[in-house]
């Protein structure tokens, strides 16, 4: 026998262990559905809603969570100088350096 297959011979055996000591070990994150059945009963799962942009952008309470969450997004705006009432195209919010010199 060459080098190459008594190498493969012992890369399997140690899959096998790794694979043993996965498929044996307990872990306290997860919990079994039927656990007398092992692996094959399947796991617990909690759901959460599916959140999307649709129910973001409907959401009437946005503009309270928006003042709550970001309420520095317009300490620059008295400082824009001449001009600064006019409509602006959407850009980033002002960064927090632009804002502490204000």
């Amino acid at each position: 026998m060459g080098p190459s297959l008594d190498h493969l011979r012992h890369l399997r055996v140690a899959v096998t262990l790794a694979k043993q000591r996965l498929m044996t070990a307990s872990y306290d994150y997860f919990d079994l559905r039927y656990p007398h059945e092992g692996l094959k009963g399947g796991f617990i799962y909690k759901t959460v809603p599916h959140i999307t942009l649709k129910n973001i952008a409907n959401n009437p309470e946005i503009d309270t969570i928006y003042e709550q969450d970001a309420p520095g997004h317009r300490c620059c705006a008295g400082a824009a100088g001449p001009g600064a009432d006019r409509p602006k195209p959407a850009s980033r919010s002002p960064s927090p350096r632009a804002c502490a010199r204000a």
